[in-house]
């Protein structure tokens, strides 16, 4: 016969010392040890280089440390907007999908609608939502109730900030040209209100804005047109650092790299070049972190701990300065050497005992040597 006085010793003891592995202490994440999850991501990948590219290989290193097997597919503003729903469809005929990750581009209100009716968590990221986003959309969790949230970069502020690092020392206002991307661009258009903004704060007029089409050919030829039109420029604010390539050759061909400073966005292993031999000033950069950190929102979702409590469900991330002078301490971070030195399950509320507070950001990426 047990002995009660034992038993209840021995219950008590499993209370205490036997915690599942990875749970939290919150009783609303579910205590289970970390099973797999399938997510299908939509990415707008157009090589093995740039920004998206780069966001991509950060985001297949969280997948790995969360457990989340990915289903990556190529998209972007110029595939049919009907493609992504019409995917997931197909997909869910013969596949289970835990959620789904997207960027938020106009035509994906097919995609939100479809997510809803099948009851698919989705996260969206990377464009801004803006004026006609929330007209045509509403807000996550508003018409939409299984878009859960959305990240994306403080592009606004960043623009701004370019153009006050760029013209600090000088009162030449007039000598800065800007080169922007397309018309239509969400990304472009936030980056180029910062810029106003900035200009309208201090009461001067700015040169008009010349769009291009985001490659270095555009950056190029807009380039060299306009030193040719206007040889006393002595600043140029660049969309991104695609641009900003073609940017600088325009620059270099036609000598004049010691008096004009070029900056920029989106970091690239490349930047760092471009910062080490001055031919760029400096840009601002950082946010390929965010489908990884959209990650972690949606593993805590799925284990029952809701970030909105605690981030709400319209996230901004901070773009980071990028000049010769803290070119150190981000090249790990940059290169990716570190990434897979790194346990993400740390940044997570569920998977760090509650002590993970989704602080995943390209600074926790430089430590690691």
């Amino acid at each position: 016969m047990i002995n009660p006085a034992k038993l209840i010793y021995f219950i008590f003891f499993l209370i205490l010392f036997c915690k599942p592995l990875h749970s939290s202490t919150d009783p609303l994440c579910k205590s289970e040890i970390l099973k797999p999850l399938k997510a299908v991501v939509f990415i707008p990948l157009v090589g093995d280089t740039g920004f998206w590219a780069m966001q991509h290989k950060f985001l297949v290193k969280v997948a790995f440390s969360l457990n989340i097997e990915l289903d990556i597919q190529n998209m972007n503003e110029e595939i049919d907007p009907t493609f992504p729903a019409n995917y997931l469809k197909q997909t869910l005929e013969n596949n289970h999908i835990d959620f789904v990750l997207s960027p938020l581009f106009f035509g994906n209100e097919n995609l939100l609608k479809f997510t809803s009716s099948k009851n698919i968590p989705i996260f969206t990221y990377n464009t801004s939502l803006d004026a006609r986003h929330n007209s045509l959309l509403g807000k996550p969790r508003e018409n939409y109730p299984n878009w859960l949230g959305h990240i994306s970069p403080d592009d606004e502020g960043a623009g701004y900030m370019l153009a006050e690092a760029l013209l600090t020392k000088t009162k030449n206002f007039n000598r800065l040209l800007a080169i922007a991307g397309k018309h239509q661009s969400v990304v472009s258009g936030n980056r180029e209100r910062g810029l106003v903004n900035y200009f309208n704060s201090k009461g001067e007029a700015l040169m008009p804005i010349v769009h291009s089409d985001w490659t270095f050919k555009r950056g190029y030829q807009v380039t060299k047109s306009m030193l040719k039109r206007d040889p006393n420029i002595e600043y140029i604010w660049v969309v991104s650092t695609s641009v900003a390539f073609g940017v600088i050759k325009a620059v270099e061909e036609m000598d004049k790299s010691d008096t004009i400073k070029v900056g920029a966005f989106d970091w690239l292993p490349e930047t760092m070049g471009l910062i080490e031999n001055k031919t760029l000033f400096m840009s601002y950069g950082g946010h390929f972190v965010e489908a990884g950190k959209a990650l972690i929102y949606m593993r805590d979702y799925i284990m029952g701990h809701d970030f909105k409590e605690t981030s709400g469900v319209i996230l901004k991330t901070k773009l980071n300065r990028l000049t010769l002078k803290n070119l150190n301490k981000y090249k790990n971070g940059i290169l990716g050497t570190n990434w897979d030195k790194i346990d993400y399950k740390q940044f997570s509320y569920c998977l760090n005992q509650g002590k993970g507070r989704y602080e995943l950001s390209i600074d926790n990426l430089i430590g690691t040597n």
